[in-house]
């Protein structure tokens, strides 16, 4: 009760502005790419929903269970002073990750709303066409402005990505 009384309103403050930010980036992407999901939040509260029936869309958790991030089907996620900015990037980056290795298997379709973010023009392209690493190995996510990009595993750096310059 102390670490409470002490930090004030200024920790629950914090922890909502982490959630906020989480739940708009991601809504951000999900609503860009035509994906039925969202993140509804109230302070540093937040839980992941799908809008409509998806099946096998529960492979989703245990492809972030398989990056390291134990989130429940259906169950609310809080916010915590563990959690750092730069936690909540690689939470980003891998719920974008295992989205869209759902999208390369057929599980969710995607399609880009053709936001020009420097994109490739929508009606050129099919959604498999645009989900088509241009190297091997590499994955699509979204970059640091929220624009869909393709990076590679960071042989210097365990867990992190670098972004792939087209």
């Amino acid at each position: 009760m102390n670490h409470f009384k002490n930090k004030g309103i200024a920790l629950q403050d914090g922890l909502a502005a982490l959630t906020e930010r989480l739940a708009k980036e991601l809504n951000s992407y999900f609503k860009n790419n035509n994906l039925p999901m969202e993140i509804t939040y109230y302070r540093s509260l937040w839980r992941l929903k799908f809008l409509e029936d998806i099946p096998y869309s529960e492979l989703f958790f245990v492809l972030m269970r398989e990056k390291g991030f134990h989130i429940w089907d259906g169950f609310p996620c809080y916010m915590t002073e563990a959690f750092s900015d730069n936690d909540i990037d690689k939470l980003i980056r891998n719920i974008v990750i295992s989205v869209e290795e759902l999208i390369a298997i057929g599980i969710f379709t995607s399609e880009l709303n053709g936001h020009d973010h420097n994109q490739v023009n929508q009606e050129s392209y099919s959604t498999k066409e645009l989900n088509t690493p241009p190297v091997p190995n590499a994955r699509l996510g979204i970059d640091a402005n929220g624009d869909p990009a393709w990076f590679v595993k960071d042989e210097k750096n365990e867990g992190e990505f670098l972004r792939i310059d087209l």
